[in-house]
């Protein structure tokens, strides 16, 4: 099995790159952990929107007893939406059954990529082990699949040290669970990160850019939720422009 890495999102897309292959799209702080938490919570299904105006526009075409928006630009919650991006935001009893029109800075860009991927999940550390095994599982089952990529979101085009050594922590995962792993360049940098790390991860990725502009603006319980490893049992599956549990 091919594992492999995108450290940041920019990246030429050839079409049917992924056609082969499973995908992960990670962004620790705090996209992909928002998304765990609010299915986790109950939430019908997400609906990650690039921009805000078409998202408020979506919002407002839904029932009112079934739409809740949450999003931020910069960190900041944006004026009029129900929620910000921390995972606070989401309980049970504001998401339960509803459709989130989610628009984030980084995550929600990067999960409309790979559009030729056989699957595509949203991954985080906090359904770390969950998902890598339900991963492992498809891959026994389908011998189609050659290739797993993690396609880390970075922060505004940049390499982020959280979702680096989140795929570190998902291709380390991997290469556990399966046997004759090929890893590529980029896959070895993530792993290696991760494995530097490992013992003291809140401690270095809560002081590296994105988690200090976070502390910043009041948000390190975020960034404390973040990092708690396994905390929410889902899989969250993208299929076209739609996130639900997987089935």
């Amino acid at each position: 099995m091919k594992l492999d890495a995108y450290l940041q999102p920019f990246f030429v897309e050839k079409e049917l790159q992924f056609s082969k292959a499973v995908v992960i799209m990670i962004d620790v702080f705090r996209a992909s952990t928002t998304i765990c938490v609010a299915l986790n919570n109950g939430a019908k299904e997400i609906l990650p929107i690039e921009d805000v105006d078409k998202a408020i526009r979506l919002y407002s075409n839904l029932d009112r007893e079934s739409r809740f928006i949450g999003g931020e630009r910069n960190g900041i919650r944006q004026d009029g939406f129900n929620a910000g991006n921390s995972p606070d935001d989401y309980p049970t009893e504001a998401v339960k059954d509803k459709t989130v029109i989610f628009t984030t800075t980084n995550g929600t860009r990067v999960f409309n990529k790979c559009k030729s991927a056989k699957a595509k999940f949203v991954g985080a550390f906090v359904n770390l082990h969950a998902l890598a095994e339900h991963i492992k599982e498809m891959t026994i089952a389908d011998p189609e699949i050659e290739e797993i990529c993690v396609i880390c979101a970075g922060n505004e085009g940049q390499l982020s040290y959280e979702d680096a050594t989140c795929a570190g922590a998902y291709i380390n995962c991997f290469k556990e669970m399966l046997s004759e792993c090929e890893l590529t360049d980029a896959a070895l940098v993530a792993s290696a990160i991760y494995e530097r790390h490992k013992n003291e991860l809140y401690e270095f990725v809560s002081n590296r850019e994105h988690g200090k502009y976070l502390k910043s603006i009041g948000l390190e319980k975020d960034t404390q939720i973040a990092m708690q490893i396994d905390s929410c049992q889902v899989i969250p599956q993208i299929e076209g422009n739609i996130i639900k549990i997987a089935k």
